[in-house]
Formats: C-alpha cells, sequence, structure tokens
C-alpha cells in the first residue's frame, strides 16, 4: 500500500504542477509550490507525533515543487533531460554522501534525533528519544503504541 500511496502522490505532483505552471506561468509556479513545501515541511518537524495529514501533505508537496522545478529547468531554461537527470543524480549522491558521513547510516530505522529527521523526513518522538518503526497499511490496534487510530501507524 505504501508505494501504491507513493505512485498516486507522485501522480499529484505531476498534475497539480502543470496545473499551476499552467495557470500562473512557470516560475510563479515554482514560487507558490516552493513556500508551500516549505509551510508542509515546518508542520512536518514541529508536530511531536505522526499525524498522517501532515506527513502526506509534505510529500504530496515535494513531488509537486519537484516536478514543477524539473519542468522549469527544462522547459524555462532549455536544459536538455538527460543534463538535468545527471545533475539531480548527482544532488542526489552528495546528500546521501553527507547523509552517511554525518550519521553514519542510511538507515530510516533509526530515526531518534532532529537532526536524522530532517535527513530522512521520518518523524521521530522527541519525548520519548526512541526511534520510529516504518509506517505500515495496517490500522493501529488498541494499546499497540498509543491512542491514535491513523490508517498509516506504527508496526
Amino acid at each position: 500500500m505504501f508505494w501504491l500511496v507513493k505512485v498516486l502522490t507522485t501522480g499529484m505532483g505531476e498534475t497539480a504542477s502543470d496545473f499551476l505552471a499552467h495557470r500562473l506561468g512557470p516560475v510563479p509556479a515554482v514560487g507558490v509550490s516552493g513556500v508551500l513545501l516549505v509551510l508542509a515541511l515546518a508542520a512536518q518537524f514541529r508536530s511531536g507525533r505522526y499525524r498522517p495529514a501532515v506527513y502526506w501533505s509534505a510529500v504530496v508537496m515535494v513531488s509537486v515543487f519537484g516536478t514543477v522545478t524539473a519542468d522549469v529547468v527544462h522547459v524555462g531554461l532549455g536544459v536538455p533531460y538527460l543534463a538535468s537527470t545527471a545533475a539531480f543524480l548527482v544532488a542526489l549522491g552528495v546528500i546521501f554522501a553527507a547523509w552517511r558521513r554525518v550519521e553514519g547510516t542510511l538507515s530510516i530505522h533509526s530515526v531518534f534525533t532532529a537532526r536524522r529527521e530532517a535527513f530522512t523526513g521520518r518523524r521521530c518522538s522527541r519525548r520519548s528519544r526512541s526511534a520510529r518503526r516504518p509506517a505500515t497499511w495496517r490500522p493501529a490496534r488498541r494499546g499497540s503504541g498509543g491512542s491514535r487510530q491513523d490508517w498509516f501507524s506504527p508496526r
């Protein structure tokens, strides 16, 4: 289910990006989606626990902003797809290298500090200082990690 949701958020990012670019123009679309991304990420980092609406809003805005930015690089600036793909690949490699160098791991299963959360985007519980487990598609069971009843809950 997780990957299905990721595919859908990516598709939504593509269509929302196209809508914004055609409605507002490419550069304003980057600005609007960038502001919405910053707001979504700020809400995610301020949240004291996993909140599905906040988390998935940030995921969607990453998709929208990434898509509109890539489109502006290609269509607006005329950078060929091969060149922009290579540049994004190098940037991703630099981020993974920095993450590995700073944290000593690329694991998403050991997120228990705000710094690690910044690298992974996964919500950590600062109150208990314990790592959050990966999300599953199963509904939460009573007594299995809190009283919240959300669809994507900790195992």
